[in-house]
């Protein structure tokens, strides 16, 4: 039997097709191809080659955000696009990424996380209280 020794461990995503290519080199050299139709991660190491499993598990909203999300839509008259979000784990690891849920009005994508009194827009830079929501629906809607 092979151990892995993590301190040593170089860590690689690939992806299926033509892509861009980004080295990053520090304690560890981390390979990664970009792709938006598969994606493989791997571990590698001399002696010792282990997959990490990505396990992609669809999220519910909350019903209080379900509850918020529909009052902003209904008093705003808007039509949204809402995507679920996700919860990622990469297996056996610890690693895990909570992917936020998506409503898109025209050009505007607000991000929400289950269980928080806050929403982003675009990015996880510019954060709001849900108690703007409508707001924000009405500027999404005219523009």
């Amino acid at each position: 039997m092979v151990e892995c020794d993590l301190a040593k461990v170089e860590t690689g995503v690939r992806f299926s097709s033509l892509a861009p290519f980004v080295k990053i080199v520090g304690t560890t050299d981390v390979e990664i191809k970009l792709n938006s139709k598969e994606l493989s991660f791997f571990v590698f190491k001399k002696g010792c080659d282990d997959m990490l499993n990505i396990i992609k598990e669809k999220l519910d909203l909350s019903p209080n955000l379900k509850k918020k999300i529909d009052w902003a839509k209904n008093y705003t008259s808007t039509s949204i696009m809402l995507k679920k979000g996700h919860l990622i784990r990469l297996e056996p690891s610890n690693l895990a990424y909570v992917d936020p849920h998506k409503v898109i009005i025209n050009d505007y994508t607000f991000l929400f996380f289950n269980g928080v009194d806050t929403f982003y827009i675009n990015n996880l830079n510019n954060k709001h209280n849900l108690s703007e929501l409508e707001k924000y629906f009405k500027l999404a809607k005219c523009s």
